[in-house]
């Protein structure tokens, strides 16, 4: 029977500008042939039997999918660091971020996710390829993420803004209020590490938060949290699933599709002047 890939979509990381002659040398020594770059943001093209190797001059490395030789991958991983946080100490990571604070259709879902520490890797492996603030669903990638996060048995915890209380209440108010009550889900049992994407966080949460760090507890607020800790990636992804299906609801009521729920969107202005369906004043 054979062994399912743990390098799925391929091999992809960042790396630092100190850390390119490192690079070079593992790459001589595996053997490969160097190849003339095809682009003039490629700095380093490079083939060892059937992976392609990419390095950009932003510093991104895209290796593609191969069969038989992982091993490649895991001995650059050793090298190289994904761009996000690794946990240090933390047995288990918490990780926080909301989807549709600028949709003008439907509610503001928003998202707490809990991983153990021991699945970081893979986790990581599968969730650096997907990029959440991009509207574009690629459907294979996203759909064997969320396979597998069933399949690790991940916990997360949804609360929802609805239109009614955006309509009654200020939007960043409202969100402190739904972090703090899924803040209040933690379990202290070990050590661990709690990551809040800032949407411009109100004072009565970081006050919750400061209560809280006197609990074995490492807290991160953090702009673009999605973009640094593994956990708001995958707590984005969730809640951006939730909102997808919301927009799906609203598709087979009015048989038209919503979009992305967006004022850019023509779909989504189409189906906003729709009396009935659940929209916000932009």
């Amino acid at each position: 029977m054979q062994r399912k890939s743990i390098f799925p979509f391929g091999f992809l990381t960042k790396i630092k500008t100190e850390d390119m002659e490192k690079l070079r040398n593992f790459l001589k020594n595996k053997k490969g042939r160097f190849l003339p770059p095809v682009s003039p943001y490629e700095i380093i093209r490079y083939r060892l039997k059937d992976i392609f190797l990419s390095v950009y001059k932003t510093g991104t490395i895209y290796g593609t999918p191969s069969k038989g030789y992982e091993d490649f991958y895991l001995d650059l991983e050793k090298i190289l660091k994904y761009p996000f946080e690794y946990p240090e100490k933390e047995n288990v990571l918490f990780g926080m971020d909301e989807v549709g604070k600028g949709e003008i259709i439907g509610d503001v879902f928003i998202c707490m996710v809990k991983i153990p520490s021991s699945l970081f890797q893979e986790l990581l492996r599968i969730f650096v390829f997907i990029n959440t603030k991009n509207r574009v669903f690629k459907k294979n990638v996203w759909e064997y993420a969320f396979k597998k996060l069933k399949e690790f048995s991940i916990d997360f915890f949804i609360e929802k803004i609805t239109v009614e209380e955006l309509m009654m209440d200020n939007l960043n108010k409202l969100l402190d209020e739904k972090y703090v009550k899924l803040l209040k889900r933690l379990e202290f049992r070990d050590k661990i590490r709690v990551c809040i994407d800032d949407y411009g966080v109100g004072e009565d949460l970081i006050n919750f938060t400061r209560k809280l760090s006197k609990k074995n507890v490492s807290f991160y607020i953090s702009y673009k949290a999605d973009e640094k800790f593994l956990e708001c990636r995958v707590a984005s992804f969730i809640a951006k699933i939730e909102k997808k299906k919301e927009l799906n609801n609203i598709e087979k009521l009015v048989n038209l599709t919503p979009g992305t729920g967006n004022l850019t969107d023509k779909n989504t202005r189409r189906v906003f002047k729709i009396p009935y369906i659940k929209r916000r004043i932009p």
